[in-house]
């Protein structure tokens, strides 16, 4: 009896540690994730007139956008997300980034995370470029071709800093920023197109995604 106590209780201290050690990580992701958004709006969407988050989640890209005093909304295709953000107290409504609730070229800045690599994205630009101004700022975040994108099964292709900037040029958009969001988080500026293979070292939410930012060409 003695022993199968020590057991127990030995695999109770483990699932301690564990979870103690995801809070941490979890924290620390969040942090960074916060500081990234933070540093994206003040370098290119701080004088945009009215930015647009599609694909919005819980809303922490709309809350760093409201702790600057910016003017955002989003959009999410996700009922239980746009309850949510509501109850935030964040401007969201229900939509997709293939019906995007807003007249034609009535967007300032559109901002995009984690979310072109679930869509066919030839389909996705056409609605996007649509409720873009000319002029206009689009920001694309998403992972790379790392070993564990495939682990999500909704995920469509895997994107690179080369792919959404020929993506972006299809559509008359001229690509003014692009960079890797753990070089973006130390200040540093990557544009190696093959880094991706190495990226396994880093936490794949962090190290494995790149940010590619252009501005609508006025045709």
């Amino acid at each position: 009896m003695t022993t199968l106590y020590i057991i127990i209780q030995n695999i109770f201290n483990c699932i301690k540690k564990f979870v103690s050690m995801y809070n941490i990580y979890s924290g620390f992701f969040k942090e960074q994730r916060d500081k990234y958004f933070k540093n994206v709006l003040n370098k290119h969407f701080k004088k945009i007139p009215l930015i647009l988050d599609i694909g919005c989640g819980q809303g922490d890209f709309l809350t760093q956008a409201k702790n600057l005093n910016l003017n955002a909304c989003g959009i999410d295709d996700k009922d239980h997300w746009v309850e949510h953000c509501t109850k935030r107290g964040l401007k969201v409504t229900q939509g997709s980034i293939y019906q995007i609730p807003f007249d034609d070229h009535s967007m300032d800045g559109i901002f995009i995370q984690s979310v072109i690599e679930h869509v066919d994205p030839v389909k996705a630009m056409h609605e996007i470029t649509r409720g873009l101004k000319k002029d206009g700022i689009i920001a694309i975040s998403c992972p790379t071709p790392e070993k564990h994108f495939w682990d999500d099964p909704t995920h469509v292709r895997p994107h690179t800093i080369k792919s959404l900037s020929v993506l972006m040029e299809m559509f008359d958009i001229d690509v003014i920023y692009k960079n890797y969001v753990f070089a973006e988080l130390l200040g540093i500026k990557i544009t190696w197109n093959g880094l991706f293979k190495w990226l396994n070292l880093f936490p794949a939410r962090i190290g494995s995604n790149v940010i590619v930012i252009g501005r609508k060409m006025d045709k």
